[in-house]
């Protein structure tokens, strides 16, 4: 691959720097599947090798205990045109006592209003990423409709 094609179209990113960019972030999406799928925005950490957020108790987040979600986190720079995006997917568990009993918890203050009591971990078990930077030349029609 020479220059320019290095530096211009989509790549995927390898698991190591999904990680960094994932750690780069602290606002980003979980999204929920099933009969009645929903994506929530969410302040998180990464530690212990999982995704880390607040919800209030009783909420749809707090109560995601045992399903496999998908947790999104991206960079757009408008201007430049180029931008990457991050997917972990993984299972939840309640980490609220383990996180105040056995670790100190992240400092991570939510902008929602509520006590977010309760705290959740994504173990993430898969992660992928893909940064897209365009170039100057002709734009070719992408079916796929992303990025």
């Amino acid at each position: 691959m020479d220059d320019e094609e290095s530096i211009s179209g989509p790549h995927n990113l390898d698991p190591a720097n999904c990680l960094i960019l994932l750690r780069s972030q602290s606002v980003g999406r979980i999204i929920v599947a099933g009969a009645d799928p929903y994506v929530a925005l969410v302040n998180y950490a990464v530690i212990e090798g999982g995704v880390v957020y607040r919800s209030d108790g009783g909420s749809h987040l707090a109560e995601l205990e045992g399903e496999r979600v998908a947790f999104e986190v991206d960079c757009v720079v408008t201007a430049e045109r180029m931008g990457w995006s991050v997917v972990a997917r993984g299972f939840v568990t309640d980490v609220t006592e383990s996180l105040t009993a056995d670790l100190e918890p992240p400092n991570l203050s939510s902008w929602a209003p509520g006590p977010k009591e309760c705290w959740m971990r994504i173990r993430i078990d898969e992660v992928t990423g893909r940064w897209v930077h365009k170039d100057d030349g002709p734009s070719e029609a992408d079916d796929r409709g992303y990025l």
